[in-house]
């Protein structure tokens, strides 16, 4: 996202959104989602939608010359609340 656009909830409601879809039109029974333990934001906006992290992956990804931790974070349907 541009940095001019960045914490006017746009990633939250857009995230909603495609929870909503999956859950909705897809029938998702659970929807899983990663992020770089660095990525601060990332793993916010996991949480502030409701997401639970179920798991970190130590050194799973090579970033910026160096291993990195990965989260792991999910949402089973009947822990979404829609839109």
């Amino acid at each position: 996202m541009l940095s001019e656009y960045a914490g006017r909830g746009y990633g939250s409601e857009a995230t909603r959104l495609l929870l909503q879809f999956a859950f909705q039109e897809l029938q998702a029974h659970k929807v899983i989602g990663m992020c770089n333990s660095q990525n601060v934001r990332s793993a916010a906006l996991m949480q502030h939608v409701g997401m639970t992290r179920e798991a970190v992956f130590q050194e799973e990804l090579w970033w910026n010359n160096q291993w990195t931790d990965q989260y792991f974070y999910s949402i089973l349907d009947r822990e979404f609340k829609p839109v």
